[in-house]
């Protein structure tokens, strides 16, 4: 029994550790393009779904599990996420479950077509791991070819999916090409799928070097933007938060305090815009800190530059539920994790940018929302509150003006939401984060290649501003422009261009992944059509 678990597992255990090694760190980018083979290759030559589910789940539980496992950086905040962590190792190992048994079980259905029904498959379970208030889009296949910059221009015109379904796509010609190779088959047969694949892989090249290497020719005046990475541990803000006697000891006296002496470095005229990182600002009730809101307007004022920083947005509520003012009776305070702006002329822009879509069980409850009643509870615990607005803010340059748009940490993995900011007027977009709390593990790196995506799928530039780093400036076809190191206090300046022109998926958007449904959903029909579950 132990050897056939074992036999059977083996193909799952390579995969899920080839794929691993293709994400940072060590950003071992071309095994991904091996690393379904031992998967596919097993799951083929299978008979009973249940051992496909059952090798399914071992390679999506250990790769995905492995791939996040710098989130237990967060145990010094809370025992407790080792569990926590874990339940999200099974839960993402449950869609490896799933294509396994759907692979094993439709494989009959498929035999003719099982050079794209693999792919198209994996892809669109991994579309369903992007939808609802429990999608957690990391890990996809497509992340791992952050620094493959031709093959990843696709992007433009597909979004990522098209670049997952490509990396199956190949490592599903290897494994029809290496059973045939056992099966003995001639070697026209052997060789016909890999070299129709190299020829689309090939073609894929060809058009993300044109792309990469075209030269567009500016058509509006630049703009000047400088990233302030405060570099303030964690640990250190946390405390802040905690606000515990102990904790507060080794706090500075105002950790805004930094904010500020970074800001004084700026020149006169000397940017056009300042972005801080999220949560940049922790003092409570920010947008009722009168004396920290002048500073920041004199700064503003002083600079003759607009200044954006992370801070959160809170709100009052009564025993009923009810938003009130801070001076009212107040049951509970709540807040959104916001990012305010404050205009070159000191004033306060009307409308923060309160984050949309929040980290599940992190930043709030999934579906609790839609348990009547249950509203008055998360406001009680403290939950984070739902943004709804896509929020654009206004900077000048050169006498024009220009918007943009602005996401928080988590909100940097959905390739449809920086969609939406472009479609809405968006010449530029930023993304503020904390990368803080993971330390020097893989996650500020593997969340910053997403940043790249987000870039090539809308022909925008990104300004990526992170409190611990890397900050990045990314231009319109991924190619980084400016850095910096992992715990750096640094300003980052350059210049970037706003654009006006979209890209096919900025104008589509995830349309085109629906093709990748039509495969798997016949081979679904035609199976229960068969066994007599649907009637002629």
């Amino acid at each position: 029994m132990i050897k056939k678990i074992g036999i059977l597992a083996a193909p799952a255990l390579l995969s899920a550790i080839l794929l691993r090694l293709s994400f940072p760190k060590p950003s071992l980018y071309p095994l991904a393009f091996i690393g379904f083979f031992p998967l596919f290759a097993a799951l083929m030559k299978m008979e009973r779904p249940r051992d496909g589910l059952f090798i399914g789940f071992i390679f999506g539980f250990i790769f995905y599990y492995s791939n996040i496992f710098w989130l237990n950086t967060l145990a010094y905040y809370n025992k407790f996420i080792y569990i926590g962590i874990l339940l999200l190792g099974i839960y993402l190992g449950l869609f490896g479950a799933l294509f396994g048994w759907l692979a094993v079980l439709l494989k009959k259905r498929v035999s003719k077509t099982a050079l794209f029904f693999y792919p198209s498959l994996w892809v669109a379970i991994e579309y369903l791991r992007n939808m609802g208030q429990l999608s957690f889009p990391w890990s996809y296949i497509s992340a791992s070819q952050a620094a493959n910059l031709p093959f990843i221009q696709i992007c433009s015109i597909t979004g990522i999916w098209g670049v997952s379904f490509l990396l199956a796509l190949a490592n599903t010609a290897l494994a029809i090409a290496f059973l045939r190779i056992k099966e003995r088959r001639k070697f026209s047969e052997i060789i016909s799928a890999p070299l129709w694949i190299a020829a689309v892989i090939a073609l894929n090249h060809i058009y993300g070097i044109t792309r990469l290497y075209s030269k567009n020719e500016p058509t509006h005046p630049p703009l000047r933007a400088a990233l302030i990475q405060t570099d303030i541990p964690q640990k250190i803000k946390y405390a802040g938060y905690a606000g515990t006697e102990d904790d507060t000891k080794n706090i500075p006296p105002q950790l805004e305090s930094v904010n500020f002496e970074m800001l004084s470095k700026i020149e006169t005229r000397g940017a056009d815009l300042v972005l801080f990182p999220e949560s940049a600002v922790i003092s409570p009730y920010f947008a009722y800190q009168k004396e920290l809101l002048n500073k920041l307007s004199k700064e503003a004022k002083r600079i003759s530059a607009p200044i954006l920083i992370g801070a959160n947005r809170e709100v009052f509520f009564d025993e009923q539920g009810r938003i009130v003012g801070p001076n009212d009776k107040i049951f509970a305070v709540n807040a959104y994790n916001s990012a305010w702006f404050i205009k070159k002329d000191g004033s306060l822009f009307q409308q923060s940018y309160d984050k949309i879509h929040l980290v599940p069980f992190g930043e709030h409850l999934p579906y609790f929302d839609l348990i009547p009643g249950f509203q008055r509870i998360i406001v009680q615990t403290g939950s984070f509150l739902k943004g709804v607005n896509y929020t654009l803010f206004p900077v000048e340059s050169e006498g024009h003006q220009y918007h943009f748009g602005a996401v928080i940490c988590f909100e940097s993995s959905f390739g449809w939401l920086f969609r939406k900011f472009t479609n809405r007027g968006a010449d530029f977009l930023a993304i503020m984060t904390n990368d803080g709390w993971y330390e020097n593990s893989a996650g500020p790196f593997q969340h910053a290649d997403l940043s790249i995506f987000r870039a090539i799928e809308t022909g925008r530039y990104v300004l990526r501003c992170s409190n611990r780093g890397p900050s990045w400036i990314i231009k319109p076809n991924g190619q980084i422009a400016k850095t910096t190191s992992l715990n750096e206090r640094c300003i980052l300046t350059g210049t970037i261009y706003p654009m006006k022109n979209k890209t096919i998926y900025a104008a589509i958007g995830d349309w085109l992944a629906l093709p990748y449904f039509i495969l798997p959903m016949l081979a679904c029909y035609n199976h229960f059509k068969k066994r007599g579950k649907i009637k002629k």
